[in-house]
């Protein structure tokens, strides 16, 4: 999470007005894709689904830490992705030495960037009363 706020109306004037029917059908492909690879927990077809070609390719030029940390996570064979509008970014490995590389080489190369893991539910939504 860098310390700096993207707001969505800055992010959303980055995006093209229209994109091709080729880029169109991979992102489509790409997005049932993560759905299934997210499903068997299959991380090598997840990462591939993770190429994105309607945001990120526009919307990383406003975190300027992005291409590093993408670049980090990818060459590892796992996936990275910018969160929203964005400044933060998610990566997803279904192995924990994964994400604790990752964190020591964010909190090396970018000390300003706060670094937080979670744990995904296994149960899907639900609800929790306190």
């Amino acid at each position: 999470i860098p310390p700096y706020p993207i707001k969505t109306e800055e992010a959303r004037k980055l995006l093209p007005k229209t994109i091709s029917y080729k880029k169109a059908c991979k992102q489509v492909a790409h997005a049932l894709t993560f759905i299934q690879a997210l499903y068997v927990g299959n991380e090598v077809v997840l990462t591939s689904a993770c190429k994105d070609y309607l945001h990120e390719p526009y919307r990383k030029k406003l975190i300027k830490e992005y291409d590093s940390i993408h670049d980090y996570c990818i060459q590892r064979g796992f996936p990275m992705w910018i969160s929203g509008s964005g400044s933060t970014m998610l990566a997803l490995s279904l192995k924990k030495e994964n994400i604790d590389n990752l964190m020591d080489f964010i909190q090396m190369n970018y000390p300003h960037i706060e670094c937080r893991t979670i744990a995904v539910s296994k149960k899907g939504a639900y609800v929790e009363y306190e």
